[in-house]
């Protein structure tokens, strides 16, 4: 699994409302060595203000990356040809899909296996049920 594919998942937890999965998937992104990214930081907070904590959703992901020991993305910081605000905010210039790039990213391993990941997000949903 790469950084793309756990921010897809985490996606999915905002739309489905599974803050427990959503952290789950987080700190086993992190656990795996991914860096996070400034789109990481911005579906958590998401994640966090569909969960009730409305003004407060910006300093619990603050909170969580220190928790983890994580450096809190940098505003701007992303895939190329993204550009983001200082919330973490997606403005990509180039329309969807903009910018990605088959090249191994930091933390991506390009021999992982999508099963894996596969296996990661029954074994989350599971834990939240």
């Amino acid at each position: 699994c790469d950084e793309l594919v756990y921010n897809t998942l985490m996606d999915g937890c905002v739309k489905a409302n599974d803050m427990a999965t959503g952290l789950g998937l987080f700190e086993e992104m992190v656990s795996l060595g991914l860096r996070p990214s400034a789109i990481t930081h911005s579906i958590l907070a998401r994640l966090y203000q569909r969960a009730g904590y409305e003004e407060d959703a910006n300093e619990a992901v603050a909170q969580l990356y220190q928790h983890h020991g994580v450096e809190r993305p940098v505003a701007g910081e992303g895939r190329r040809g993204s550009t983001f605000d200082n919330r973490g905010n997606n403005y990509n210039r180039g329309g969807k899909g903009a910018g990605r790039s088959a090249r191994s990213t930091p933390g991506h391993s390009p021999t992982a296996s999508p099963m894996g990941c596969m296996a990661a997000l029954r074994r989350h949903s599971s834990m939240s049920s």
